[in-house]
């Protein structure tokens, strides 16, 4: 990566920072370097330079810490975020697969039912069948006793 050079001026003082970030970057956070110098000495009163980026880093860390505890927060949760769709999507995955099992179990069912119903109608047309003839052995067997 090539370097990137840049004129800044913290707390009155010029500098010249040259750096593997973009020139926009290291202006971006000079500016911010300057502003919480200029924070720190008008909320402590302070006139030592030192005093005051002693301080201004202070307080640079301090936020750069809470930043950080809340990004690794928003990670653990997006973690979490991320287990819970994975968890929900192979659910649904079952899910999915439950219906098509089911699907297949009516299908087999109903083919099943056509097939009992095919039988219930010769069962029920050879017992018309046994019927009649016992109705005709019947009426045989009295007109042999006449």
């Amino acid at each position: 990566m090539t370097n990137s050079k840049a004129t800044v001026k913290i707390y009155g003082r010029e500098y010249t920072i040259v750096g593997e970030k973009s020139r926009e970057r290291i202006v971006k956070a000079a500016g911010f370097v300057d502003k919480k110098m200029h924070e720190a000495a008008g909320l402590y009163k302070l006139s030592n330079v030192t005093d005051i980026t002693v301080l201004a880093s202070v307080n640079i860390s301090d936020e750069y810490f809470e930043m950080k505890n809340e990004l690794d927060e928003l990670k653990a949760l997006l973690k979490s975020y991320e287990d819970q769709v994975k968890h929900f999507s192979n659910e649904w995955d079952a899910c999915k697969r439950g219906i098509e099992k089911q699907k297949k179990d009516v299908e087999i069912a109903q083919a099943d039912k056509d097939i009992l119903s095919n039988e219930l109608v010769d069962i029920r047309r050879k017992y018309k069948e046994l019927e009649q003839n016992f109705f005709d052995l019947k009426v045989e067997n009295v007109n042999l006793k006449d």
